[in-house]
């Protein structure tokens, strides 16, 4: 797997405090560790210092966005707060555990195919993700070469019966790359977090390619694999973290994978030095617990000729066609970093490595007929089929087209008499009139905070005044819910209303099955009836970028035959679409949008309060948090991970104080 964490010039040191020795000027790892680091990346050559050892001197210096000669690499050289980004490719844990229990040979081999596969994934990730911003506003973007330094980990953060065997490479990404004009400049990181998980992918399939070729049994596991011949036992005996983890959020009632991860961080050790014989040992005792030695390890490798050895070409060839077409399946926008990603995680079982991959995907993705390319997006050239583009196009065309005779504007002043009992905004009440008074579908935009909801509440009530159904869509299931309750709209998710309106065969069988049951312990049954859309009804769809082309186009239909008015709400920069693309962007350029542009989500802590939130939804953090600064709103807790594990233990106390998931202090909390 790939982890990826952006570090600071202060807290690349830090974190490897433990692991350093300043005695001749080189990292030194703890016993426990291989102790391996070595320069990386194109760029590392032009300061000559490419499959070199890493010295502290050069590290310190590129971390400041400096060369080692001391000369800048990028504008802010020398503000060190976004000194590079620490990529860490994790091995899975049947060849970890091979390596905690295995003889000398063993481990080499082990060790050998990981940073062979690391060495591929960061090749690749130079050749495809790695691009610095050009032109006016950095709107531009240009490939770099880049600087790396790998550090390579064998062993976990202790555990009850100390660290378990886990091999991992950090391999930190300085934000300094060398363009093809020969300037050095910083990096767009958004280009390695997008390809974060086609990475991943990408390096655990070349690691299942390669111990194919030694003979090991791959067998595939989920988006990745697992040796035929380790023991679950021994699998989960070499997982102790991963059990404390789960037994805690067991305890809290949690399954979700973002709470998972606050566990492991509240959970997380501290750094312990271990002599390295002394666990070895360690790991070869509790294996043999099991049944599985040294002789065991060995046999695992067992080459076994070229007939279990399928052309790369071929398995390549097939994952990435069944990419694409589970991409188009899809329905959506998609990118040649889509297809890697799904293409990897079909190859887990050792059918092709990266470099096949890689080549397949460029050359199909060119060739099929089926796709037609968007032109680029942030340096990323765009796919989706001719099917999709004409499906669009005629969403756009019900979207804007003349409307029908059935919701009429209401008046004015039953406007003006909802807008003072609601107490809107100038802006508000703006908007309100924008979108009641305009004949036909209309868009409501605003960010978080801006009282599109307080908006849809005296949109309601006038509406209702005077006739009119209104109903009340969102994507999911929560923003369904927080409309609902905001507004006072009965409201629902979209598949929902959509299969009310127009039930699929699927849904009239499953409605079967429950009637059937319900029968069976003599309860009342009821017939399946579809809906049907009131002539007069308002449609209100909330969060709409996030809803996909098809929902939203399949709603216009029957919102074309019933003569039903449908408003958008949303911002399309806030978050992105569910399950396909959508088209909001452009519908927002179609039809004109009422705009609310006021944050009172934070009017009591005063106007700064709003400005800095202004800066953060503009992307500029640094003058966001200089503004919570001056007010003594930042508190600082020792090194870098010290104020996350803060965080998560505060949250922590909170879930176990009150498990309930409607408990308000925790609901406050999270949503801080």
């Amino acid at each position: 797997m790939l982890s990826i964490s952006a570090m600071t010039g202060v807290g690349l040191c830090a974190y490897f405090k433990p692991d350093l020795s300043p005695e001749d000027g080189h990292f030194h790892y703890r016993e426990s560790t291989i102790g391996a680091q070595e320069w990386m990346g194109s760029g590392a050559e032009a300061h000559d210092l490419y499959g070199k050892k890493v010295t502290l001197a050069p590290f310190r210096q590129l971390a400041k966005g400096l060369a080692p000669d001391g000369s800048k690499l990028r504008q802010n050289a020398g503000d060190s707060s976004d000194a590079a980004w620490d990529l860490t490719f994790s091995h899975d844990k049947d060849p970890s555990a091979l390596y905690g229990c295995g003889d000398e040979d063993t481990r080499a081999v082990v060790l050998a195919i990981h940073q062979l596969a690391v060495a591929s994934a960061l090749e690749l990730a130079e050749e495809r993700f790695a691009f610095c911003r050009v032109g006016r506003g950095g709107n531009d973007q240009v490939p770099a070469k880049l600087v790396a330094a790998t550090f390579l980990h064998v062993d976990s953060r202790g555990g009850p019966q100390g660290p378990d065997p886990n091999i991992h490479t950090h391999v930190v990404v300085f934000n300094c790359g060398l363009c093809p004009d020969g300037k050095w400049r910083a990096l767009r990181s958004h280009d390695l977090y997008r390809a974060k998980m086609a990475l991943g992918a990408l390096y655990r399939a070349e690691c299942a390619r390669l111990y194919r070729e030694l003979g090991v049994r791959i067998i595939r596991n989920g988006d990745s694999y697992r040796f035929a011949d380790v023991p679950t036992a021994l699998r989960d005996e070499f997982s102790q973290r991963r059990r404390a983890i789960l037994k805690r959020a067991k305890e809290l009632r949690l399954t979700s994978s973002a709470a998972l991860e606050r566990i492991s961080l509240a959970l997380r050790p501290g750094k312990t030095e271990f002599d390295a014989h002394d666990l070895r040992l360690s790991w070869r005792a509790r294996a043999l617990r099991y049944g599985f030695g040294e002789q065991q390890a060995r046999a695992v490798f067992q080459r076994r000729g070229i007939d279990v050895i399928r052309s790369q070409k071929t398995g390549a060839k097939r994952a990435v066609r069944q990419a694409v077409a589970e991409c188009i399946a899809r329905g959506h926008v998609f990118g040649e970093v889509d297809v890697l990603r799904i293409a990897a995680a079909r190859c887990q079982a050792g059918e092709a490595g990266i470099r096949a991959i890689s080549e397949e995907a460029s050359r199909w993705i060119g060739a099929d007929p089926r796709l037609h390319c968007l032109g680029k997006r942030a340096g990323y050239s765009l796919y989706t089929t001719e099917d999709n583009l004409r499906l669009e196009e005629g969403f756009l065309a019900r979207a804007t087209s003349k409307p029908k005779q059935g919701v009429k504007p209401p008046s004015a002043e039953s406007i003006r008499s909802a807008a003072k009992r609601h107490a809107l905004s100038r802006d508000q009440f703006d908007a309100l009139i924008h979108i009641t008074q305009r004949p036909g579908n209309q868009i409501l935009t605003g960010k978080a905070g801006t009282g599109k909801t307080r908006t849809f509440s005296a949109l309601r009530e006038v509406f209702e005044s005077h006739g009119s159904m209104v109903i009340g869509l969102a994507p999911t299931g929560r923003a369904a819910r927080e409309l609902e309750s905001g507004s006072g709209i009965k409201s629902m998710t979209l598949a929902r209303f959509l299969l009310k309106l127009a039930p699929t065969r699927r849904f009239r069988a499953m409605h079967h099955a429950r009637m059937l049951v319900r029968a069976a312990f003599k309860k009342g049954t009821w017939r399946l009836k579809p809906m049907t859309l009131p002539e007069k009804a308002v449609i209100v769809v909330d969060e709409a970028a996030m809803a996909s082309l098809a929902d939203l186009d399949a709603l216009l239909r029957h919102a074309d035959k019933s003569g039903a008015k449908v408003i958008f709400s949303g911002d399309d920069r806030q978050l992105g679409p569910v399950n396909a693309t959508t088209p909001f962007s452009e519908l927002c350029r179609r039809i004109e949008p009422a705009a609310l542009e006021t944050i009172w989500r934070h009017q009591g802590e005063g106007a700064w309060m709003t400005q800095a939130n202004e800066l953060l939804h503009a992307g500029e953090v640094d003058a966001a948090l200089r503004e919570f600064a001056l007010r003594d709103k930042i508190h600082v807790v020792g090194s870098d991970e010290d104020p996350i594990q803060s965080v998560c233990d505060d949250w922590l106390k909170l879930r176990t104080r009150d498990p309930s998931p409607n408990h308000s202090r925790r609901m406050k909390f999270e949503s801080a």
